[in-house]
């Protein structure tokens, strides 16, 4: 079965793209960027201990979140 809907983008590699995508996400979807005070609380708030964020490559990061 497939959805309806998907935001999920092919992935065209490289910063631009990506870069290109958060600013529409930023202004089309009502998106919000976030700093790590923003998504610690947002963490808690959701319920989860504690969370690690590794930066991974340019604008990319790795967030992992604790039960």
């Amino acid at each position: 079965m497939s959805p309806r809907h998907s935001s999920v983008l092919k992935d065209m590699g490289g910063v631009r793209p990506l870069a290109m995508r958060v600013l529409m996400m930023i202004n089309l979807f009502n998106g919000k960027e976030r700093t790590e005070k923003d998504l610690a609380k947002l963490f808690h708030d959701a319920g989860y201990t504690d969370y690690k964020i590794s930066p991974v490559l340019g604008l990319r990061s790795l967030i992992e979140l604790y039960p």
